[in-house]
């Protein structure tokens, strides 16, 4: 199966999503404590190691994301 990026993306998009309306965006170990910064920080390194994670999965099970190169 090939998987283009956007698709990865919105699907990234649509699990963060999910978690902020079930009031579950703590369980993520993002700092919600207030500080702006640190949770624009938090969220960005969430969300792409989320991404990271699905690229390497597809790649390791032999599965193909339009326009990356594993040869």
């Amino acid at each position: 199966m090939k998987f283009k990026m956007k698709e990865l993306e919105q699907f990234v998009h649509d699990h963060i999503q999910q978690k902020i309306d079930n009031n579950e965006l703590y369980l993520t170990g993002i700092s919600m404590t207030g500080d702006v910064n640190a949770f624009k920080r938090e969220f960005e390194i969430y969300q792409n190691a989320l991404l990271e994670g699905i690229v390497n999965g597809i790649i390791m099970c032999d599965g193909e994301i339009e326009g990356i190169e594993t040869d």
